[in-house]
């Protein structure tokens, strides 16, 4: 065996005075460790529960099992509780480096391949010569240094399954909603997600009203503070919240009702947004009690990260319930359930999912799918682009030389100028919408005979 190749640059750190370098570093890459904290320990600890405020520091006193005060960088003192405080395991540039290296060679058959990988990779990550991709540096190689290996994966980003034309209301949003539970599952492991939404039919709502759904949040909840926050800022008004089981069972008994207690894990979650669906479809009124859900920052150890909360979660049953009681849902109406999800994920513990969303150039909703975005509080968890075909450019260049000689377009041609300099215009002013060569890349996909590619990742739109 050969000798492991030796960091020339292994002397390198993070700043130690409050720069974001190392508050980037450790709270987003580095390994977290939840327990076994001893005074000296370099912590990352959320300093503003109400803000979410973070920041490196040391654990000067161990006041008890429960609280601790540390020093972080700026010489500020805080009193923080445990629940709030994560332990990077990795502390410095080349600890990052060696877990990488042995993570990316750790595929290979033979011991004598391994090292030889791992040797190429230490090389080429010694002073970041080259940097991974954000979820690749926290995902890869975590079971060197944890022992065990965590339910996540260091793919960056993914195509899902996007959603199928149904007939009926209920199939249209129970497929669109599985969509979103494949989304959730890969950016609870680690990755982005790519979603294609041209194919979602325009569907009607269930008649229902905000008295449909009656939602109950205990008041003793450790989100409780927080739920009056979102009701102050009217998140919601769609919904009847309850904070007393009594009254909330004494209101659904007045009705037609169906209540049911949603379960803590995201399969769980999934199963109440349809069972929400589907008696709802029924003329239903809906009860659902959240109150068994873990507090916004509980630690999730089964991809060592934290809840994004109760709260969190129930607002995405508020924009179920606000969907349902619409005359009609469109395509990018049903779209904002993908964006929603990415604020839900937290990866590794620290790190929002990335949402590709593609609408194709020929869908009658494109030009409110462009304009989304620039509302405030919509599509917010989404990159989006417009998906765009050869024959739409031929379009597009025919109306342009059609112009230059004075000659008025023919419809279908001036219809597909019109939508591009909106695009254009849209893309300059605010970065987005992207474009999407579909048709090119089917025809230059050596996968073309068996799966047709209808979306990218949130990496592979462009505009030239």
């Amino acid at each position: 065996m050969n000798k492991l190749y030796q960091f020339e640059h292994k002397d390198m750190v993070f700043s130690k005075d409050g720069q974001l370098d190392e508050l980037i570093a450790l709270d987003r890459y580095a390994i977290p460790s939840y327990d076994g904290y001893e005074i000296g320990d370099i912590i990352v600890a959320i300093v503003d529960k109400e803000m979410g405020n973070k920041k490196v520091g040391v654990i000067k006193k161990i006041i008890n099992d429960n609280e601790f005060v540390i020093r972080d960088r700026f010489n500020e003192t805080h009193t923080v509780e445990k629940e709030l405080i994560q332990k990077p395991l990795e502390i410095e540039p080349h600890q990052l480096w060696t877990r990488w290296a042995k993570g990316a060679a750790s595929v290979e058959r033979t011991d004598e391949l391994k090292q030889k990988w791992e040797n190429e990779f230490r090389w080429l990550f010694d002073g970041y010569r080259y940097s991974l991709g954000g979820r690749i540096q926290l995902m890869l190689g975590q079971e060197f240094i944890t022992g065990k290996r965590a339910n996540l994966t260091a793919y960056n980003c993914f195509v899902n399954r996007s959603p199928k034309a149904k007939d009926t209301p209920v199939e249209q949003f129970l497929d669109v909603v599985n969509v979103a539970y494949y989304e959730a599952s890969i950016m609870r492991r680690g990755g982005g997600v790519g979603i294609n939404i041209s194919h979602i039919n325009t569907v009607k709502g269930s008649n229902s009203t905000k008295s449909s759904f009656k939602f109950l949040l205990e008041e003793g909840h450790k989100d409780s503070r927080e739920l009056q926050d979102r009701i102050k800022l009217e998140k919601f008004d769609s919904v009847e919240i309850y904070t007393n089981r009594e009254e909330w069972k004494k209101a659904l008994d007045n009705f037609n009702s169906y209540k049911f207690t949603v379960g803590d894990s995201v399969d769980e979650l999934f199963d109440g947004i349809n069972t929400q669906i589907k008696e709802s479809y029924k003329g239903k009124v809906v009860g659902i009690d959240f109150s068994g859900l873990r507090h916004r920052n509980a630690i999730v150890k089964g991809v060592n990260g934290r809840s994004s909360g109760a709260v969190s979660w129930m607002e995405l049953f508020v924009l179920i319930a606000k969907l349902l009681q619409q005359d009609t849902i469109d395509n990018v109406e049903f779209a904002e359930i993908f964006s929603d999800i990415v604020h839900l994920i937290i990866q590794g513990g620290n790190r929002r999912g990335a949402l590709m969303l593609i609408c194709q150039d020929d869908n009658s909703n494109i030009y409110k799918f462009m304009e989304r975005k620039k509302q405030m509080g919509y599509l917010s968890g989404a990159n989006i682009s417009v998906g765009i075909s050869d024959a739409f450019m031929e379009r597009v260049k025919r109306a342009k030389k059609e112009l230059k000689k004075m000659v008025i377009p023919n419809e279908d041609d001036q219809k597909a100028l019109n939508l591009w300099n909106v695009l254009i215009e849209s893309a300059w002013s605010s970065a987005e919408p992207g474009i999407v060569w579909m048709e090119r890349y089917n025809k230059e996909s050596n996968s073309w005979y068996f799966s047709e590619i209808v979306a990218t990742n949130p990496c592979g739109d462009l505009l030239k």
